[in-house]
Protein backbone atom coordinates (compact mmCIF):
# COMPACT_ATOMS: atom_id res chain seq x y z
CA UNK A 1 0.00 0.00 0.00
CA UNK A 2 1.18 3.54 -0.42
CA UNK A 3 0.78 5.28 3.27
CA UNK A 4 0.83 8.80 4.35
CA UNK A 5 1.76 9.50 7.89
CA UNK A 6 1.53 13.54 9.16
CA UNK A 7 4.52 14.17 11.65
CA UNK A 8 7.90 12.83 11.52
CA UNK A 9 8.35 12.95 15.84
CA UNK A 10 9.25 9.79 17.60
CA UNK A 11 5.59 7.88 16.87
CA UNK A 12 5.76 9.04 13.19
CA UNK A 13 8.98 7.59 12.76
CA UNK A 14 8.63 4.15 14.52
CA UNK A 15 5.07 3.92 12.36
CA UNK A 16 7.11 4.74 8.99
CA UNK A 17 9.94 2.19 9.97
CA UNK A 18 7.47 -0.53 10.74
CA UNK A 19 5.21 0.16 7.71
CA UNK A 20 8.50 0.04 5.53
CA UNK A 21 9.64 -3.11 7.12
CA UNK A 22 6.19 -4.59 5.76
CA UNK A 23 6.76 -3.97 2.38
CA UNK A 24 4.82 -0.40 1.46
CA UNK A 25 5.46 2.43 0.23
CA UNK A 26 6.11 5.32 3.29
CA UNK A 27 5.68 9.17 2.50
CA UNK A 28 6.14 11.32 5.82
CA UNK A 29 4.76 14.55 5.45
CA UNK A 30 6.23 17.17 8.96
CA UNK A 31 8.18 20.66 7.88
CA UNK A 32 10.69 19.60 10.63
CA UNK A 33 9.43 22.78 12.78
CA UNK A 34 10.00 20.73 16.45
CA UNK A 35 7.88 19.74 18.48
CA UNK A 36 7.76 17.76 21.43
CA UNK A 37 9.76 14.66 20.56
CA UNK A 38 12.80 17.63 18.70
CA UNK A 39 12.59 19.15 22.52
CA UNK A 40 12.74 16.11 24.55
CA UNK A 41 15.14 15.78 27.53
CA UNK A 42 15.74 12.12 26.61
CA UNK A 43 14.93 10.38 29.66
CA UNK A 44 13.74 6.55 28.92
CA UNK A 45 12.61 4.25 31.87
CA UNK A 46 10.03 2.07 33.01
CA UNK A 47 8.89 3.85 36.25
CA UNK A 48 7.67 7.50 34.86
CA UNK A 49 5.47 8.88 37.04
CA UNK A 50 5.12 10.37 40.69
CA UNK A 51 3.78 6.62 41.53
CA UNK A 52 7.02 5.00 40.48
CA UNK A 53 5.02 2.47 39.46
CA UNK A 54 6.16 0.20 36.61
CA UNK A 55 4.58 1.54 33.17
CA UNK A 56 2.26 -1.25 31.24
CA UNK A 57 3.80 -3.20 28.54
CA UNK A 58 6.87 -2.01 29.98
CA UNK A 59 8.90 -4.62 29.36
CA UNK A 60 8.13 -5.16 25.85
CA UNK A 61 7.85 -1.03 24.98
CA UNK A 62 11.84 -0.75 26.45
CA UNK A 63 12.98 -3.92 23.84
CA UNK A 64 10.57 -2.09 20.96
CA UNK A 65 12.88 1.39 21.91
CA UNK A 66 15.98 0.23 21.87
CA UNK A 67 15.56 -1.38 19.02
CA UNK A 68 14.79 1.26 16.77
CA UNK A 69 17.96 2.99 18.64
CA UNK A 70 19.91 0.49 17.43
CA UNK A 71 18.62 0.97 13.68
CA UNK A 72 19.25 5.11 14.20
CA UNK A 73 22.75 4.00 15.50
CA UNK A 74 23.43 2.57 12.75
CA UNK A 75 22.90 5.00 10.33
CA UNK A 76 24.14 7.81 11.72
CA UNK A 77 27.10 6.16 13.66
CA UNK A 78 26.96 8.35 16.40
CA UNK A 79 26.36 8.09 20.04
CA UNK A 80 22.79 8.00 20.78
CA UNK A 81 22.33 7.52 24.58
CA UNK A 82 24.34 7.13 27.92
CA UNK A 83 23.59 4.51 30.16
CA UNK A 84 21.11 4.26 33.59
CA UNK A 85 19.15 6.83 35.08
CA UNK A 86 19.20 7.30 38.76
CA UNK A 87 16.00 8.11 40.79
CA UNK A 88 15.81 10.02 43.86
CA UNK A 89 12.77 8.84 46.04
CA UNK A 90 10.74 12.19 47.15
CA UNK A 91 8.70 10.41 49.51
CA UNK A 92 8.32 7.03 51.73
CA UNK A 93 5.70 6.03 48.64
CA UNK A 94 8.23 6.22 46.36
CA UNK A 95 11.19 4.81 48.44
CA UNK A 96 9.01 1.89 49.38
CA UNK A 97 8.19 1.09 45.17
CA UNK A 98 11.65 1.50 44.27
CA UNK A 99 12.92 -1.03 46.69
CA UNK A 100 10.03 -2.80 45.69
CA UNK A 101 11.77 -2.75 42.18
CA UNK A 102 14.89 -3.27 43.51
CA UNK A 103 13.78 -7.09 44.19
CA UNK A 104 11.22 -7.87 41.80
CA UNK A 105 12.58 -6.81 38.81
CA UNK A 106 16.31 -6.18 39.53
CA UNK A 107 16.79 -3.52 37.26
CA UNK A 108 16.80 -0.95 40.26
CA UNK A 109 19.60 -0.69 43.00
CA UNK A 110 19.95 0.52 45.79
CA UNK A 111 22.63 3.18 46.15
CA UNK A 112 21.13 4.63 49.67
CA UNK A 113 20.47 8.00 50.69
CA UNK A 114 17.38 7.52 48.95
CA UNK A 115 18.97 7.39 45.67
CA UNK A 116 17.81 4.28 43.02
CA UNK A 117 19.74 3.64 39.90
CA UNK A 118 17.56 2.18 37.15
CA UNK A 119 19.75 0.10 35.00
CA UNK A 120 17.79 -0.02 32.58
CA UNK A 121 17.87 3.63 31.80
CA UNK A 122 19.13 5.36 29.33
CA UNK A 123 19.08 9.19 28.50
CA UNK A 124 18.70 8.86 24.70
CA UNK A 125 20.20 12.66 22.43
CA UNK A 126 16.76 12.88 21.11
CA UNK A 127 18.13 14.97 17.93
CA UNK A 128 20.35 12.78 17.01
CA UNK A 129 17.96 9.77 17.40
CA UNK A 130 15.23 11.84 15.02
CA UNK A 131 18.13 11.83 12.76
CA UNK A 132 19.31 8.48 12.48
CA UNK A 133 15.71 7.34 12.47
CA UNK A 134 15.28 9.87 9.31
CA UNK A 135 18.14 8.18 7.61
CA UNK A 136 17.54 4.72 8.04
CA UNK A 137 13.95 5.42 6.72
CA UNK A 138 15.83 7.09 3.66
CA UNK A 139 17.84 4.10 3.23
CA UNK A 140 14.94 1.55 3.28
CA UNK A 141 13.01 3.31 0.85
CA UNK A 142 10.70 6.20 2.85
CA UNK A 143 10.43 9.50 1.54
CA UNK A 144 10.07 12.46 3.35
CA UNK A 145 8.35 15.82 1.85
CA UNK A 146 8.87 19.00 4.14
CA UNK A 147 4.93 20.11 3.64
CA UNK A 148 2.72 20.80 6.39
CA UNK A 149 -0.91 19.39 6.05
CA UNK A 150 -3.69 21.05 7.05
CA UNK A 151 -6.68 18.93 5.75
CA UNK A 152 -6.84 15.21 5.45
CA UNK A 153 -8.57 15.48 2.13
CA UNK A 154 -4.56 16.33 0.68
CA UNK A 155 -3.81 12.74 0.73
CA UNK A 156 -6.87 11.32 -0.36
CA UNK A 157 -4.51 9.56 -3.17
CA UNK A 158 -3.14 7.84 -0.50
CA UNK A 159 -4.81 4.17 0.66
CA UNK A 160 -3.71 5.05 4.30
CA UNK A 161 -3.27 7.98 6.18
CA UNK A 162 -1.31 8.14 9.53
CA UNK A 163 -1.38 11.09 11.76
CA UNK A 164 1.31 11.29 14.46
CA UNK A 165 1.24 14.93 14.38
CA UNK A 166 1.30 15.31 17.83
CA UNK A 167 -0.27 18.40 19.51
CA UNK A 168 -0.79 20.01 15.37
CA UNK A 169 -3.48 17.15 16.11
CA UNK A 170 -5.62 20.49 17.40
CA UNK A 171 -5.98 21.56 13.50
CA UNK A 172 -8.01 18.29 12.16
CA UNK A 173 -11.72 18.19 13.03
CA UNK A 174 -11.38 14.77 12.68
CA UNK A 175 -10.07 14.43 16.09
CA UNK A 176 -12.34 16.71 18.05
CA UNK A 177 -14.39 13.03 19.88
CA UNK A 178 -10.72 12.12 21.11
CA UNK A 179 -10.31 12.53 24.71
CA UNK A 180 -7.33 14.57 24.61
CA UNK A 181 -6.00 16.97 27.16
CA UNK A 182 -2.42 19.64 26.05
CA UNK A 183 0.30 20.47 28.30
CA UNK A 184 2.80 22.94 27.94
CA UNK A 185 6.62 21.95 28.85
CA UNK A 186 9.57 24.58 28.93
CA UNK A 187 12.91 23.05 29.30
CA UNK A 188 16.20 24.83 30.22
CA UNK A 189 19.56 23.98 28.58
CA UNK A 190 22.26 24.95 31.12
CA UNK A 191 26.39 24.75 31.45
CA UNK A 192 27.05 23.27 34.73
CA UNK A 193 30.94 23.95 36.29
CA UNK A 194 33.31 21.27 36.06
CA UNK A 195 33.07 20.13 39.70
CA UNK A 196 29.54 19.45 39.76
CA UNK A 197 29.44 17.69 36.68
CA UNK A 198 27.41 14.11 36.70
CA UNK A 199 27.25 11.11 34.95
CA UNK A 200 23.71 10.16 34.94
CA UNK A 201 20.44 12.16 34.48
CA UNK A 202 18.60 12.68 38.18
CA UNK A 203 15.25 12.61 38.08
CA UNK A 204 13.88 13.57 41.41
CA UNK A 205 10.55 16.42 41.55
CA UNK A 206 11.48 17.28 38.01
CA UNK A 207 15.06 16.23 36.37
CA UNK A 208 18.52 17.13 35.24
CA UNK A 209 19.11 15.45 32.48
CA UNK A 210 22.53 15.11 30.30
CA UNK A 211 23.39 15.76 26.82
CA UNK A 212 26.06 14.40 24.25
CA UNK A 213 28.03 17.68 24.99
CA UNK A 214 30.23 17.87 27.79
CA UNK A 215 29.12 20.76 30.62
CA UNK A 216 25.71 20.83 29.23
CA UNK A 217 22.38 19.94 30.93
CA UNK A 218 18.80 20.19 30.41
CA UNK A 219 16.48 20.98 33.58
CA UNK A 220 13.07 20.55 33.58
CA UNK A 221 10.18 20.70 33.21
CA UNK A 222 7.37 22.78 33.34
CA UNK A 223 3.46 21.80 33.46
CA UNK A 224 1.60 24.27 31.96
CA UNK A 225 -2.02 24.07 30.76
CA UNK A 226 -3.30 28.40 30.78
CA UNK A 227 -0.72 29.01 27.96
CA UNK A 228 -0.49 26.80 24.62
CA UNK A 229 1.79 28.90 22.72
CA UNK A 230 5.09 27.91 22.14
CA UNK A 231 5.97 31.09 23.71
CA UNK A 232 9.35 30.63 26.35
CA UNK A 233 10.31 32.43 29.49
CA UNK A 234 13.96 32.20 30.55
CA UNK A 235 13.92 34.12 33.45
CA UNK A 236 10.86 32.61 34.95
CA UNK A 237 11.23 29.24 33.88
CA UNK A 238 14.94 29.02 35.64
CA UNK A 239 13.00 30.26 38.50
CA UNK A 240 9.95 27.73 38.69
CA UNK A 241 12.73 24.99 37.51
CA UNK A 242 15.46 25.56 39.77
CA UNK A 243 13.10 25.80 42.59
CA UNK A 244 11.83 22.26 42.00
CA UNK A 245 15.24 20.71 41.24
CA UNK A 246 17.13 22.64 44.56
CA UNK A 247 14.85 19.54 46.67
CA UNK A 248 17.00 16.82 45.30
CA UNK A 249 19.81 18.81 44.05
CA UNK A 250 20.81 21.94 46.12
CA UNK A 251 23.77 22.85 44.05
CA UNK A 252 21.36 23.59 40.90
CA UNK A 253 21.55 27.45 41.59
CA UNK A 254 25.34 27.09 40.12
CA UNK A 255 24.46 26.23 36.79
CA UNK A 256 23.78 28.78 34.20
CA UNK A 257 21.00 28.64 31.53
CA UNK A 258 21.96 29.34 27.95
CA UNK A 259 18.56 28.71 26.03
CA UNK A 260 15.09 27.55 27.06
CA UNK A 261 12.68 25.59 24.61
CA UNK A 262 9.30 24.66 25.08
CA UNK A 263 6.69 22.75 23.07
CA UNK A 264 3.19 20.85 23.89
CA UNK A 265 2.44 17.37 24.80
CA UNK A 266 -0.37 15.51 23.60
CA UNK A 267 -2.14 13.71 27.07
CA UNK A 268 -4.98 11.37 27.00
CA UNK A 269 -7.66 11.96 29.70
CA UNK A 270 -8.19 9.61 32.71
CA UNK A 271 -4.75 7.81 32.04
CA UNK A 272 -1.29 7.76 30.48
CA UNK A 273 -1.23 4.75 27.82
CA UNK A 274 -1.44 6.36 24.52
CA UNK A 275 -4.15 6.52 22.08
CA UNK A 276 -3.25 4.27 18.46
CA UNK A 277 -6.46 3.36 16.46
CA UNK A 278 -8.63 3.59 13.80
CA UNK A 279 -10.74 6.37 13.29
CA UNK A 280 -12.50 5.66 9.69
CA UNK A 281 -12.30 3.91 6.43
CA UNK A 282 -8.84 4.99 5.66
CA UNK A 283 -7.23 7.32 8.69
CA UNK A 284 -5.72 5.79 11.70
CA UNK A 285 -4.15 7.86 14.71
CA UNK A 286 -1.22 7.38 17.29
CA UNK A 287 -1.04 10.27 19.90
CA UNK A 288 -1.38 11.30 23.70
CA UNK A 289 1.97 9.85 24.33
CA UNK A 290 2.83 12.40 26.92
CA UNK A 291 5.84 12.24 29.08
CA UNK A 292 5.98 8.47 27.82
CA UNK A 293 7.03 9.19 24.31
CA UNK A 294 10.36 7.50 24.26
CA UNK A 295 8.74 4.24 26.23
CA UNK A 296 6.08 3.63 24.02
CA UNK A 297 6.58 5.12 20.28
CA UNK A 298 8.11 2.19 19.18
CA UNK A 299 6.07 -0.38 20.92
CA UNK A 300 2.65 0.94 19.91
CA UNK A 301 4.19 1.78 16.30
CA UNK A 302 4.66 -1.33 15.80
CA UNK A 303 1.41 -2.01 16.70
CA UNK A 304 -0.50 0.27 14.95
CA UNK A 305 2.02 -0.29 11.53
CA UNK A 306 0.47 -4.19 11.75
CA UNK A 307 -2.70 -3.01 12.68
CA UNK A 308 -2.91 -1.23 8.97
CA UNK A 309 -1.86 -4.07 7.14
CA UNK A 310 -4.40 -6.48 8.50
CA UNK A 311 -6.98 -4.30 8.94
CA UNK A 312 -6.91 -5.33 12.32
CA UNK A 313 -7.92 -3.24 15.60
CA UNK A 314 -8.30 -5.56 18.36
CA UNK A 315 -5.11 -4.92 19.87
CA UNK A 316 -6.27 -1.59 20.65
CA UNK A 317 -9.80 -2.93 21.81
CA UNK A 318 -7.92 -5.00 23.98
CA UNK A 319 -5.74 -1.97 25.20
CA UNK A 320 -8.85 -0.25 26.07
CA UNK A 321 -10.19 -2.75 28.11
CA UNK A 322 -6.37 -3.14 29.81
CA UNK A 323 -7.24 0.83 30.72
CA UNK A 324 -10.37 -0.06 32.57
CA UNK A 325 -9.32 -2.97 34.48
CA UNK A 326 -6.14 -0.19 35.25
CA UNK A 327 -8.44 1.70 36.42
CA UNK A 328 -10.04 0.29 38.97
Amino acid sequence: MRIAIIGAGFSGLAVAWNLLNLKNQVVVFDPFSGGASFVAAGLLHPYVGEEAQRSLFATEAMQKTEDLLHVAKRSLKKELYREGIIRIAQNEKQRKAYKNHCVVFKDVVDLGNDHFLIKSGKTVFCKRYLQGMRLAIIEKGGQFIAEKITELEQLKTFDQIVVAAGASIRDFSEFVQLKLSFIKGQVLTCEIPLNLQIERSLVGKGYIATSHKCGIYHVGATYERHDLTETVNLLNTQKVLFTKAASFYPDIWQLKPIDCSSAIRVMRQGHYLPIATKVSNKVWVITAMGSRGLLYHAYFGEKLAQAIIGNNNSFFSRTNVLLKIDRL
